[in-house]
């Protein structure tokens, strides 16, 4: 699946503050995305936090201001997809 470019650029801002080793061990990958702003991130097990963070530090995005935040932590990804159809509808 090919990434948008929107998406790249939210991976780049992450990896920035993750740093390469660890983004890779984390092995983030956006499993859907229902706006610019909400989406589902998938991380391997234990990089939860790791990620959360990282989202916090995110300020600006394809070159606009945008501060991104964790709604949600879930063990499984459909109950996460459950809860963004509510947050967006």
């Amino acid at each position: 699946m090919d990434m948008s470019v929107h998406e790249r650029n939210i991976m780049t801002e992450i990896m920035k503050f993750m740093g390469e080793l660890t983004f890779a061990q984390a092995n983030p990958k956006i499993a859907s995305q229902y706006s610019p702003r909400l989406f589902t991130i998938k991380v391997n097990r234990g990089y939860e936090d790791v990620i959360i963070l990282a989202l916090s530090f995110v300020r600006l995005v394809s070159g606009k201001k945008m501060s991104l935040c964790s709604l949600k932590t879930s063990g499984t990804i459909k109950s996460l997809m459950l809860y963004s159809r509510k947050v967006a509808s």
